[in-house]
């Protein structure tokens, strides 16, 4: 669950960050106009896991940190129908202490907030990215994700960025992102995407475009719910950039209790040559905070198959 921040020592203690629910407000009055503030937020999630890799050559053990995370948000009431927020959110190694990138920089951004949508600058995801939405069921898992697990591009935090996200208007929600290209070393090489997405009642589908100097891209992403217990989902993304990959995904999940079954199949298609994976896993909910999960999944790449097999725990907080 999380924790609201009393003491400002601890916020600038570690470094933390956040994407989540603002902590209850609190009445603050400054040249006699009444404001809300909301104390700053800490969450986060621990996800560990073991993992056992068969690449066809060697049979490996791994201990994974699945996008392990710490983070900090707050928000404040600054005038009649405006809301100024923050976030900064960090993910952390779970697995190795010594590790010299311990920290590593996710979403972080100062943002404003009306009844005409919100802007937000700093770095943070790309439109394309979140238009995939939870279609990918084992996303977060290092070994299995889309991203990590098969290199499927696209998935991207945007640097020197701006961002506008409009209100919902009868389910339809529309978003676009721009990164500047600061290297004044390098030929300008900027990028943006923008995406529409409409959701309601469980149903949701979204189409975003990315594009920069020398490469765009495009993704479409479904997910449906049958009944009150299954979901369907679908993804496809056309990537024209050099490397010209496809990618084809098809995934469900069915929970029963506090147990969620999941699966998935993928192909990728990286100019000719592709990746073949069929994904399987199940959940157990022990409460709204702790699951904890196991994971087989097999990858068909032409003369390398990959068969992959995790156990774990998520803790969020």
């Amino acid at each position: 669950m999380k924790k609201t921040v009393i003491a400002i020592a601890l916020a600038t203690t570690l470094p933390l960050a956040a994407q989540a629910a603002p902590a209850k407000g609190k009445q603050a009055t400054m040249a006699s106009k009444t404001m809300t503030v909301n104390a700053p937020t800490l969450y986060g999630q621990f996800n560990m896991s073991t993992d056992v890799i068969d690449d066809g050559s060697n049979t490996r053990g791994r201990i994974e940190s699945n996008s392990s995370r710490v983070g900090i948000m707050g928000s404040q009431n600054v005038a009649n129908g405006i809301n100024a927020k923050y976030v900064a959110e960090w993910g952390f190694k779970g697995d190795d202490a010594d590790a010299n990138d311990e920290f590593t920089s996710r979403d972080r951004y100062v943002a404003l907030e009306t009844a005409y949508g919100a802007v937000r600058w700093g770095a943070f995801s790309s439109s394309i990215k979140n238009v995939q939405g939870n279609v990918d069921r084992f996303d977060d898992l290092e070994n299995f994700d889309i991203s990590t697990g098969l290199q499927v591009t696209r998935d991207d935090r945007y640097d020197n960025a701006v961002g506008y996200t409009s209100p919902t208007f009868m389910g339809f929600t529309a978003d676009v992102a721009y990164a500047a290209d600061e290297d004044a070393t390098t030929a300008v090489d900027d990028i943006g995407s923008v995406s529409v997405a409409y959701a309601k009642n469980g149903y949701s589908v979204g189409l975003a475009v990315e594009t920069g100097d020398t490469d765009e891209a495009a993704r479409v992403a479904v997910n449906i719910p049958v009944g009150n217990a299954l979901q369907i989902g679908a993804m496809y993304q056309d990537d024209m950039d050099t490397a010209d990959q496809r990618t084809a995904l098809i995934s469900g999940q069915y929970t029963m209790g506090h147990m969620v079954y999941k699966a998935q199949v993928a192909r990728v298609d990286n100019a000719g040559t592709d990746t073949d994976a069929i994904t399987l896993g199940v959940d157990h909910n022990f409460n709204k905070d702790v699951t904890v999960y196991a994971v087989l999944g097999f990858a068909d790449a032409g003369a390398n198959d990959t068969t992959a097999l995790s156990a774990g725990v998520k803790y969020k907080f």
